[in-house]
């Protein structure tokens, strides 16, 4: 290696430069008072063609024969930085006093915990870097003092270098030190919290046309394996297809039902949480977890943070980590306020949407809606959202003609001699199944499919079937097998379940609501009070009228093709994408 000695003399009185230049090392001399000083001093006097450069104190605490083992990781491409540990390595004693030990340890933890360094030692006076990471880390380093080596790790993390631990050898220093334990410990911790919000104008500014490929974490209540939740089929749905346009896409959610924690799965990365669940026995699917360094590791490496939901704790754990990381965030939410006969559930919910929702709607830089209701609803917040409806699967949910629907009905053992009236959705108050479940009449077959079936309890019955919860697929052919969709809700925005129904051919029976007159009428649907009477009439009336049945079939799938594209939705969620990464605002802070 051709070698070049730099010795920075920082005002010294013991000859140290004399000495180092009569032993050929290039002085320089820096008046200014500090270590940072000095440091930033060697940098610049750094030539171009320098490949790698290494670091060390002046007081024979740590040993120059062990540079080679600092350098190896750097020329062989297994790192861009790495840093000297004495907590890794050898100590001699009187060489690291306890307090001095505990104290690196403990600054350590939290970098390790809240940058998500690979580092054992970050108070190490012992580096190697690659010439190009400090070229473009020299213009962000404004430390004068002692707290310099906190400031470059975790600016050098910010800045995405890969940095690990070499053990090395740990002498007693020669001479004193000016180091106060109390006065620059206070800075170190300053430094560290200071630089939590600091990001590089490069990547505050960073947008899509600047990154082919995005790097998305995705956090979403439950999604596949789960079956039975409408916003995990959205967010599954938008992952697979971002990750098929070459997106890296992590989508978190909780671990409901059990299974591996991490796998891949059309091309998307799945981590799964462990959660509580108690909150469904007050019929509110909210998975209570807590975010873990996988998680946090997930948001860290992101270029922008998806959450579904406002409300659920989840969801503002993701946003408060992605604005200390410095992380744009897009919020997904699905549907508005939404009343309960249970006054304890209201208010339960009143006071998430004051304190969870409140903030996750403050902090996100984009908002998505899916209806109008929801739009009207955040509409202290328009100057950022954009209004995204849901897509449908249109090769997955399509209708097919009577030879085939017999057949399945067959293969299912469902009667080919009567209608068969379909109901998709969890078995709670809102979505109205006890209304249809009064609504029973010999001439159709009540077919109830969705969480919660299990726990009905009726007479046996040849007109009323009940499933609980199953696959896309196969609800798939549950469509099919219909002939009437019925969906009694309230406070629903606008279900997938309903797309996924026009998307199958079906005519619709809904609640009369303002969230559906954008993409339904009387040409697709009927509109209903929630009254069990009123439903069965409507039910009957349209089954028996043959011609309007197959005018709203038509009617209903070619809406669906025009209006629910999932590529259309794609590609408005890419643009609102584009908007929180432009939008970004700068909150990188300064402090002396």
């Amino acid at each position: 290696l051709d070698v070049r000695i730099i010795v920075i003399d920082n005002n010294s009185t013991d000859q140290t430069a004399q000495i180092a230049a009569e032993k050929g090392a290039f002085v320089i001399q820096e008046s200014e008072q500090g270590k940072g000083n000095a440091i930033i001093a060697g940098f610049r006097a750094l030539d171009d063609d320098t490949a790698y450069v290494v670091m060390l104190d002046g007081d024979n605490t740590y040993k120059a024969h062990e540079i080679i083992r600092l350098l190896e990781p750097l020329m062989s491409g297994f790192a861009d930085v790495i840093i000297g540990s004495r907590l890794g390595g050898k100590t001699y004693e009187g060489s690291l006093r306890f307090k001095n030990r505990v104290a690196n340890w403990f600054c350590t933890f939290l970098v390790r915990q809240f940058y998500l360094a690979n580092i054992t030692d970050v108070l190490s006076g012992y580096f190697a870097w690659k010439k190009n990471v400090i070229d473009e880390l020299l213009p962000h380093l404004s430390v004068n003092g002692f707290s310099i080596e906190m400031e470059m790790i975790t600016k050098m993390v910010k800045l995405g270098h890969e940095i690990y631990s070499v053990p090395i050898t740990y002498d007693q220093r020669e001479g004193e030190t000016k180091l106060n334990p109390f006065r620059d410990g206070v800075r170190i911790l300053r430094r560290f919290a200071t630089n939590l919000f600091w990001a590089p104008p490069k990547l505050a500014e960073n947008n899509i046309e600047s990154s082919d490929h995005l790097k998305i974490a995705v956090f979403v209540s439950y999604a596949y394996p789960y079956v039975g939740s409408g916003i995990g089929n959205v967010a599954q749905k938008q992952a697979e297809l971002l990750a098929r346009q070459g997106h890296h896409v992590t989508l978190v959610s909780s671990n409901v039902p059990q299974t591996h924690t991490r796998f891949v799965n059309n091309k998307v990365d799945y981590l799964k949480l462990t959660a509580l669940t108690w909150l469904e026995r007050m019929q509110i699917p909210v998975p209570l977890f807590l975010l873990s360094m996988e998680a946090i590791r997930a948001i860290h490496q992101a270029d922008l943070v998806h959450v579904h939901g406002a409300l659920y704790p989840s969801s503002l754990q993701a946003t408060l980590w992605a604005k200390v990381l410095r992380k744009p965030v897009v919020l997904t939410q699905h549907v508005p306020f939404v009343h309960y006969p249970n006054l304890i559930v209201n208010a339960l919910q009143k006071l998430m949407q004051a304190t969870l929702g409140w903030l996750n709607f403050t902090l996100a830089n984009r908002i998505i809606v899916i209806n109008e209701k929801v739009q009207a609803w955040l509409d202290r917040y328009a100057n950022k959202i954009d209004y995204i409806p849901n897509g449908v699967d249109t090769k997955q949910f399509f209708p097919v003609p009577e030879p085939k629907k017999a057949k399945l009905r067959h293969t299912y053992n469902l009667p080919t001699d009567k209608p068969i009236v379909l109901f998709v959705g969890r078995m709670v108050p809102k979505k109205g199944a006890e209304l249809l479940l009064n609504a029973v009449d010999p001439r159709y077959l009540l077919l109830l499919i969705g969480k919660g079936c299990e726990a009905i309890d009726i007479p046996n019955s040849s007109d009323v079937k009940l499933m609980g919860e199953i696959s896309q697929d196969e609800l798939s052919k549950y469509y099919q097998m219909s002939d009437l969709f019925v969906l009694p809700s309230y406070g629903e925005g606008f279900p997938l379940s309903i797309q996924e129904a026009m998307a199958s051919g079906l005519p619709i029976i809904t609640s009369a609501d303002s969230a559906y007159q954008k993409y339904l009428d009387h040409n697709t649907t009927r509109f209903v009070t929630r009254d069990a009477t009123q439903l069965k009439t409507a039910i009957l009336d349209l089954l028996a009228d043959t011609n309007l049945m197959k005018s709203m079939r038509q009617q209903s799938r070619a809406i669906a093709e025009t209006d629910f594209s999932w590529e259309r939705n794609i590609n408005q969620v890419l643009k609102a994408y584009k908007e929180a990464l432009n939008r970004q605002p700068d909150l990188a802070w300064t402090a002396n």
